[in-house]
């Protein structure tokens, strides 16, 4: 099974002018479009897009985005996009590029025994040039647009979920990361979101990034970049692991 799920809080305008516009030029059908979104903004939203499949999930986003794999088959095939994508590109972000239909890539991924897809996650043509094709190495896979095997792998942080669900796939299953595609987002540019709950600043992602590193002092270090926010280095590519790695709704709670 494959699904197309969208977790979005507090904008309907954006997601009908970016992401959900996003879709529809790439031919995809309002019955096959997943919007998850909290109970006191569901007549908003039902309003909005009358046509697509509008799910009351929870409030936060790990708590959304597991509520996502919840929702969805075990080893079912899930599309999650943010709710602020613009584009998919090809190698120079200057020209567009159709997004390869889904049942190619889940076909690529089942050929290469993976389980998480991302496309390059800086729109950076002189970067991506000089990038390789990750295939079964830890990296870091944006959450903005990502396709994967729904192991039920439970994110347990906020502001860096994106890295921990990379690690848990690199762990659990295998990744698969394009340097020959990328896609062009909001990156907490725009109003709503993560940025209207109040709780990502440099202070609390410096906490959050200190947390993870400490707990994955083997694959990941902490980098303080120019602007003065902190940020994440995975530094290791083997899988070294002594306990279970799959973290179940029960054992975040």
């Amino acid at each position: 099974m494959f699904h197309i799920a969208i977790p979005s809080l507090s904008r309907t305008n954006q997601l009908k002018n970016k992401t959900y516009k996003f879709l529809k030029n790439e031919g995809f059908e309002d019955s096959e479009i997943n919007i998850f979104v909290i109970d006191k903004e569901y007549d908003e939203y039902r309003s909005a897009f009358p046509e697509c499949n509008i799910i009351i999930g929870r409030l936060g986003v790990k708590n959304q985005k597991n509520y996502i794999q919840d929702y969805f088959e075990n080893e079912s095939y899930i599309l999650q996009l943010d709710d602020d994508i613009e584009g998919y590109y090809h190698t120079n972000p200057i020209g567009s590029a159709s997004l390869v239909p889904q049942i190619s890539i889940i076909n690529k991924m089942i050929e290469k025994d993976t389980t998480l897809w991302a496309p390059y996650p800086c729109p950076n043509a002189f970067f991506m040039d000089k990038a390789t094709v990750k295939d079964d190495v830890l990296c870091y896979c944006a959450g903005a647009m990502i396709l994967y095997k729904n192991l039920r792998l439970m994110r347990t942080y906020d502001i860096i979920e994106d890295f921990e669900f990379s690690l848990l796939h690199h762990l659990n299953g295998k990744i698969y990361r394009e340097s020959e595609f990328t896609f062009k987002a909001g990156a907490y540019t725009n109003p709503g979101g993560i940025q209207s709950l109040n709780i990502r600043n440099k202070n609390s992602k410096l906490q959050a990034v200190q947390k993870f590193v400490k707990e994955n002092s083997i694959y990941a270090k902490l980098k303080m970049k120019s602007d003065g926010w902190a940020d994440i280095k995975f530094i290791n590519t083997k899988k070294q692991t002594t306990k279970p790695l799959i973290k179940t709704v029960k054992d975040i709670i």
